[in-house]
């Protein structure tokens, strides 16, 4: 089938690959929605480019990602209300997420809730409420905008806030472990940011992208956690723990098996070294990593990426093991060259605070096992957010 293409016309509606205008969809719901009009993708701010990997017994190959999945649209019920509007593949893990959600009747403030699907060809339209987009509105703008526009400078607390956010992003990531996912493409550009709604049960994150949420099992894990630093790490009575998040089963791991021909998506400059090294377990602590570096360019600003690790990704074959292995108990310094942060990175950054500082060299190391799980980094931002308050 050929592509479909989409564009405006005078009157805003879209465009199919015939040429012929679609003026109104009915949703599974029964709802007829109309006025369709491709967003203006300048107003969702700066973009990052990412990557599929697809690794088989003998190869692998680096993609990026089908544009297409990143269309969005604005629409209008038959009250004339605005609505958000997703399109994805009609067999989408977005939509796979939501169903699951549903199914086990949970959800998270951080979550647009999904108000209703379209049928649209060999695709699926997913319907949300309408999420503002301009600079004096709640929800206007991406964490990465946030980040190139270094909007927090402003503001004197601007340290308590970075922690604020990498608390609600921890507590997001928390969430989905207790319901045996992991995100695994945490990146600034697929979460929205308000700092102007103070509502006591306000959350300021919103989560625009679950594609690459993957469902994990779960499987007993050694005493020994790994090794940090050079030095055994094993569990001691002072490790952060919280009885009420997916940590309180102290002998299991949360773990996603990848199979043979699985996608996964990477965003360079956010994703952890071993999702490019193609290794076939991944750990919640691959999220965690994505999360301190988002941390990391809010402290020390934007970082431009080099192409260093598509490279990276393409270099490491899956056929062999040995090799992949190495690659994640590499020195720090190879993984620095390739442009991922280490906890060097972190130790010499002048402008994180050492509380910050001491969690990065955690959560960099290239040993997932060895970070923090986000139940356990989310309990040390919240101590640290309440230290601070109180003026230390």
């Amino acid at each position: 089938m050929a592509k479909e293409q989409t564009r405006k016309d005078a009157n805003g509606a879209i465009i199919d690959w015939r040429g012929h205008s679609i003026h109104k969809l009915k949703g599974s719901s029964g709802t007829v929605y109309t006025n369709f009009h491709e967003f203006d993708p300048d107003r969702l701010g700066y973009q990052l480019e990412d990557y599929l990997l697809s690794s088989s017994a003998d190869s692998s190959v680096v993609s990026k990602r089908n544009e297409r999945e990143h269309k969005f649209y604005i629409a209008e019920t038959p009250k004339g209300s605005k609505v958000f509007v997703k399109r994805v593949r009609r067999h989408s893990n977005e939509l796979e997420f939501y169903k699951r959600l549903q199914e086990k009747g949970v959800t998270h403030p951080a979550i647009i809730p999904l108000l209703d699907t379209i049928g649209f060809r060999l695709e699926q339209l997913l319907v949300f409420p309408f999420v503002p987009a301009s600079q004096d509105a709640d929800y206007s703008m991406t964490l990465l905008d946030f980040i190139k526009l270094d909007m927090l400078s402003q503001f004197p607390e601007k340290d308590q806030i970075i922690r604020a956010i990498g608390l609600g992003l921890a507590d997001f990531l928390d969430f989905l472990n207790t319901n045996n996912m992991i995100y695994l493409d945490l990146k600034p550009t697929n979460v929205l940011y308000s700092l102007a709604d103070t509502s006591p049960d306000a959350f300021p994150l919103k989560f625009i992208d679950f594609e690459s949420v993957k469902i994990g099992e779960r499987v007993k894990k050694n005493n020994a956690e790994g090794n940090l630093n050079g030095a055994s790490h094993k569990k001691s009575d002072n490790d952060h723990r919280d009885k009420r998040t997916a940590d309180k089963k102290e002998n299991e791991s949360l773990i996603v098996r990848l199979k043979e021909g699985d996608n996964i998506i990477f965003t360079p400059l956010y994703s952890a070294p071993e999702i490019l090294a193609h290794d076939p377990v991944l750990f919640p602590q691959s999220d965690v990593y994505s999360l301190c570096c988002i941390l990391y360019d809010f402290f020390c600003g934007p970082r431009e990426y080099n192409g260093l690790q598509e490279i990276f990704a393409e270099k490491i074959q899956p056929r062999e093991p040995s090799t992949r292995k190495l690659v994640i108990r590499m020195k720090e310094k190879m993984l620095g060259d390739y442009g991922f942060l280490t906890p060097n990175h972190a130790e010499t950054a002048r402008d994180i605070p050492q509380d910050i500082k001491e969690m990065m060299v955690n959560c960099f190391s290239s040993v997932p096992q060895d970070r923090y799980t986000p139940a356990k980094l989310k309990l040390l931002l919240e101590k640290q957010i309440k230290r601070y308050a109180r003026g230390r």
